[in-house]
């Protein structure tokens, strides 16, 4: 599993979106919302995650449906970052890790 310090998440679906993070006992506040082929990302280091912690991404389609990511692994010192792509529409979609 990828070990990341930043999460990025790019919109190419058919819709307005927005995201936040996600872990064992928290999460983050949601992204603002952002249409298709815009982004937004979180540095991991500004919230309170435990190092080694499991974190995903929560999508919310606007006027949809609410979908969670497959996992990386959260450490403070990597200087990598996973991207994030969704693609579909509303009420199905798909987020794809792509690195």
């Amino acid at each position: 599993m990828k070990s990341v310090n930043k999460i990025v998440c790019v919109n190419n679906g058919g819709f307005v979106q927005k995201f936040r993070v996600r872990w064992d006992n928290g999460n983050s506040g949601w992204s603002s919302n952002y249409p298709n082929p815009q982004s937004r990302e979180w540095d991991l280091n500004r919230l309170n995650i435990p190092e080694g912690a499991r974190v995903c991404i929560e999508v919310k389609a606007i006027l949809g449906v609410t979908r969670s990511s497959e996992p990386v692994i959260y450490q403070r010192d990597s200087d990598a970052a996973a991207l994030y792509r969704t693609v579909g529409t509303t009420l199905h979609f798909q987020i794809n890790l792509e690195n």
